[in-house]
């Protein structure tokens, strides 16, 4: 994260994770499928983002719009797939 001429993040999640088994899926695990989807479909991370936000039918405190957490540098913007 040194290095200030790249934009830079990690991604996490606030709290405790509780998982389930094969073949439900969590909200969160929801929430990054569609956050790597819109990547893979040429967004930057702030346009994946906000498409995500915008899929929640769920705003409670456990909710993952309300639990994720980024760390870095730079702009969201500048971070794509590649």
């Amino acid at each position: 994260m040194g290095e200030t001429s790249v934009s830079r993040v990690y991604k996490g999640w606030y709290g405790q994770y509780y998982s389930r088994l094969w073949p439900w899926s969590t909200e969160y695990q929801q929430w990054t499928w569609l956050e790597w989807e819109e990547l893979g479909n040429g967004e930057n991370l702030y346009w994946a983002l906000m498409h995500v936000i915008g899929e929640q039918t769920e705003f409670g405190p456990d909710a993952p719009v309300n639990n994720y957490r980024l760390k870095g540098q730079g702009s969201l913007m500048d971070i794509e797939l590649d």
